[in-house]
């Protein structure tokens, strides 16, 4: 099931798992700096970075689906 959604709908796919890093990142970056007031952490800096990373794999993917797609339509 996995894989028949990552290969008709990889990119929102991938970017509701991207949602799912960027946003709790985000958050509890933000809730730690201003209540702590210790700057912004590093553990939510790489979460939020693995979920650009992530999103950044979704439009590859797509890309990847797409040529596929055309190879099979000829």
């Amino acid at each position: 099931m996995l894989r028949i959604l990552v290969l008709f709908e990889a990119f929102s796919f991938f970017t509701f798992l991207s949602s799912l890093q960027v946003i709790p990142g985000i958050i509890y970056g933000f809730y730690i700096a201003f209540t702590v007031h210790q700057g912004f952490p590093t553990f939510a800096s790489m979460v939020i970075i693995s979920g650009i990373f992530t999103f950044f794999m979704g439009i590859l993917c797509d890309q990847i689906t797409e040529l596929r797609k055309e190879k099979f339509e000829e």
